[in-house]
């Protein structure tokens, strides 16, 4: 029972999101009652939904200016958001990215291996070139570098490819993760923890 709703869930994953601008409607109370309804409901049990408003949240809070309030964090405060180029150079002191080449010379052709510190993490990307088929092989490894002994039992991969879902699956407790993906369309990853998300985008190739 659980496998089956494990799937029904990824079938279904984001598929009733309201787009960005209905949740900013709402967010500055602009839709009739029964919309406004209908997404404080989905915003109940979607965390993506609620990041996004908490996003759009966050950005008017600090175009103005609110005195007399109290210095409490806000969600997007609480909330620590990453976005990855898993193509640009990494910055910072973290170690740069490197391609290990094999026989040919195109992108395809070589093994990518990616490095990236993102505040307190480190995020390794090794991504393969594929054999005689047209799947490509990613290897992850996520580490806390402030505390080698956090475990990742609690986060979540989510794999995006062609503008859809392709499976959630857990990571596990040593940060570890492997996946197969379709050759040279772009795609997404996000490593999911307790208030952390890290997005690692790839944009394809030919």
């Amino acid at each position: 029972m659980d496998s089956m709703e494990d799937k029904l869930r990824q079938a279904l994953y984001r598929h009733d999101c309201p787009d960005p601008l209905r949740l900013g409607e709402y967010h500055l109370d602009l839709l009739p009652p029964p919309d406004r309804q209908s997404i404080a409901e989905h915003l109940g049990f979607c965390p993506h939904c609620r990041l996004e408003v908490a996003r759009l949240a966050g950005f008017l809070t600090a175009t103005r200016e609110t005195p007399g309030r109290p210095d409490e964090p806000s969600l997007l405060e609480k909330v620590q958001v990453f976005l990855v180029d898993l193509l640009a150079p990494t910055g910072g002191d973290a170690p740069r990215p490197a391609a290990l080449r094999t026989a040919g010379d195109p992108l395809q052709d070589q093994t990518q291996f990616r490095v990236h510190r993102l505040g307190d993490y480190l995020v390794s990307i090794t991504i393969q070139p594929p054999g005689s088929g047209d799947r490509v092989a990613i290897v992850g490894d996520l580490a806390n570098l402030e505390d080698p002994a956090v475990t990742f039992e609690s986060w979540t991969l989510h794999v995006w490819q062609h503008g859809r879902l392709l499976q959630v699956t857990p990571i596990d407790a040593g940060g570890g993760f492997t996946l197969e993906i379709a050759r040279g369309a772009p795609f997404e990853l996000i490593l999911s923890g307790p208030e952390v998300e890290i997005h690692l985008r790839h944009p394809g190739h030919e």
